[in-house]
């Protein structure tokens, strides 16, 4: 299964949100118990709200906003093209540091997925 992934077929299955295991005895009753991640929330409305306004301020403050409830969580046009602007300015030689254009719906798929939750270069966001 990992060696089609790696040649960009898709899992024949919804990837799980979670992994774990349970050893139960013969009552139902759990003896041993591990999931990873380690920590989550059990749904949205759990998420202190704190919590929500900080991401949402760093990440992307209209990404709840009931004007647009249909509007792609994983595009943010303006911060994409930004980031594609500074890109090709570098490739020109002009010295700017680059910045990435990536939602925090991208984000959390990077961190699944990504070695230490980054994709180092360009390549790496194509999947290459």
């Amino acid at each position: 299964m990992a060696e089609m992934i790696d040649k960009k077929y898709y899992p024949p299955y919804r990837e799980k949100q979670r992994a774990g295991m349970a050893v139960v005895d013969p009552h139902g009753r759990t003896i041993y118990k591990s999931e990873f991640p380690f920590t989550s929330y059990a749904s949205f409305d759990s998420v202190p709200p704190l919590v929500v306004q900080t991401l949402l301020a760093i990440e992307d403050r209209s990404l709840l906003d009931t004007l647009h409830p249909y509007r792609n969580p994983a595009v943010d046009w303006s911060r994409l093209s930004f980031a594609i602007i500074r890109f090709g300015a570098s490739k020109l030689g002009i010295k700017l540091r680059a910045q990435g254009g990536s939602t925090l719906a991208t984000q959390i798929e990077k961190y699944r997925h990504s070695p230490e939750g980054r994709t180092i270069h360009a390549g790496k966001k194509c999947g290459r």
